[in-house]
């Protein structure tokens, strides 16, 4: 028999005792009670769990024994300490291997993935060192020399070899696997308004910003999508690939408003490459992954586990 005195009520587990399987919410007292309990699961408005993150405190956690993972949801600053050190009990009693997610509101969401209980642990308990902390700026970004191990993704070292491979030509064979994974962009001569040729129906920004469609070509840029100043700070480099030919590369976080009015945090690598167009034109070209694997500090992690 296993006894285990618990953090937020000095109840105790005998046993292994419920695996809590399903949809939970942690309270301020650090009680468990199942979703269904407190509002109609398939009705739930979003203001309801809304209040219950920001004004109540309490941690929403998923326990699948069937996927052997569990997800857990929560605001850094408002949770309940006894909530959160209910949950990281039962993180820590209950080990059996499962992979965890946790998403965090921190001015936005941040989601992050982990293989193990302990590695989700540790992880919360930096991130709780941020509680009372304001990010620096909305939009994070780190430059770094073209495409380089270990702070490249494989979808960007790849891209980065057909571009060169190509020689920047949209017709090279080389650049028919990376054309659909590009946003296209041309400045006009006329004005020199931001163009945006095309969007690959693979580019990263589509499951980022799915109001932007299917990838069909648009007739400008839009800069107020989704803010001025996210645009303004993602152009800064626009101007070397168009004048100098140069290549950029970055690691950025930003927040992003999605579809539901929540923002959240993405981090994601970016590859700016100067292109030719089959007429002669010069164009910039855009390759964008989403990817924890990010080394901008972050609350208390320079870099997230995968």
């Amino acid at each position: 028999m296993q006894v285990k005195f618990k953090a937020g009520n000095s109840g105790i587990y005998l046993g292994r005792g419920l695996t809590r399987n399903g949809v939970n919410w942690v309270d301020d007292c650090g009680d468990w009670q199942p979703e269904g309990c407190l509002v109609d699961a398939a009705g739930m408005p979003v203001a309801a769990t809304r209040g219950l993150y920001f004004y109540l405190g309490a941690a929403r956690v998923t326990v699948s024994d069937v996927c052997q993972s569990i997800h857990i949801n929560a605001c850094i600053r408002s949770v309940s300490l006894c909530a959160l050190g209910e949950v990281l009990d039962y993180l820590d009693f209950f080990r059996r291997g499962y992979s965890v997610s946790i998403e965090f509101f921190w001015d936005g969401w941040v989601k992050e993935n982990f293989t193990s209980e302990m590695e989700a642990i540790h992880r919360v308990e930096r991130m709780m060192r941020f509680r009372s902390a304001k990010p620096s700026d909305s939009v994070l970004m780190e430059h770094f020399e073209p495409p380089s191990k270990p702070v490249t993704s494989q979808t960007i070292q790849a891209g980065f070899e057909a571009w060169k491979k190509s020689g920047g030509s949209v017709e090279h064979d080389a650049m028919k696997y990376l054309l659909p994974k590009l946003m296209v962009y041309q400045r006009r001569d006329s004005d020199g308004q931001l163009m945006a040729l095309s969007r690959g129906k693979e580019a990263a920004y589509n499951s980022v910003l799915p109001e932007w469609g299917d990838g069909s070509k648009a007739p400008g840029f839009d800069y107020e999508y989704p803010s001025r100043y996210y645009n303004e700070r993602m152009t800064e480099a626009y101007g070397r690939v168009f004048n100098e030919g140069e290549v950029c590369f970055d690691h950025i976080r930003a927040t992003m408003p999605q579809a539901n009015g929540e923002p959240h945090w993405v981090p994601y690598q970016r590859l700016l490459i100067p292109l030719l167009l089959a007429d002669g034109s010069r164009a910039l070209g855009c390759l964008s992954h989403l990817s924890q694997d990010n080394m901008i500090s972050f609350l208390g992690s320079a870099r997230s586990s995968q």
